[in-house]
């Protein structure tokens, strides 16, 4: 059995910073997971995919918005997460940038396949969680679709 996915811890920060923005109080909902922002902070380390899609969960919870993930993916820094960013939104092509961020997106997370098929005028994007440790995901899910269509825009 694979290990417990991971999450750089960039990737982390923006979205504790993201929820500040929407007026959420980051730190009540780390709190109640029994964590704290310089606990995260102070580590340097990856934070687990569970802590970080249970964080979106939690946060969609006390704002009673089922579209919690969608909202918050519009807002979210993508070229804070760095390397990556850089890399999609330089390329020459959109076709160009999708591909080369599928295929470095193990350096942001772990446990999970970001993927672009391409058949003909179409191309399609799909991502998934290999990581049995995540049981809530649709928050997530909704969050990655809104991240998508934000760099496709």
């Amino acid at each position: 059995m694979q290990g417990s996915g991971t999450i750089a811890p960039r990737a982390t920060t923006l979205l504790l910073d993201a929820l500040a923005s929407k007026g959420q109080e980051p730190e009540s909902i780390l709190a109640r997971l029994g964590l704290t922002r310089s606990s995260l902070a102070e580590s340097r380390e990856s934070t687990t995919l569970a802590i970080f899609t249970t964080i979106l969960e939690a946060a969609a919870r006390e704002k009673d918005d089922i579209t919690f993930g969608l909202k918050l993916g519009r807002s979210y820094n993508l070229p804070a997460l760095g390397s990556i960013a850089t890399v999609f939104f330089t390329a020459p092509t959109l076709g160009w940038a999708f591909s080369k961020f599928t295929s470095y997106f193990s350096s942001l997370q772990s446990n999970t396949e970001a993927r672009l098929d391409v058949s003909g005028d179409l191309a399609r994007l799909s991502y998934s969680i290999s990581d049995p440790t995540v049981r809530l995901r649709h928050q997530d899910a909704d969050f990655t679709v809104a991240l998508e269509h934000k760099m496709l825009t």
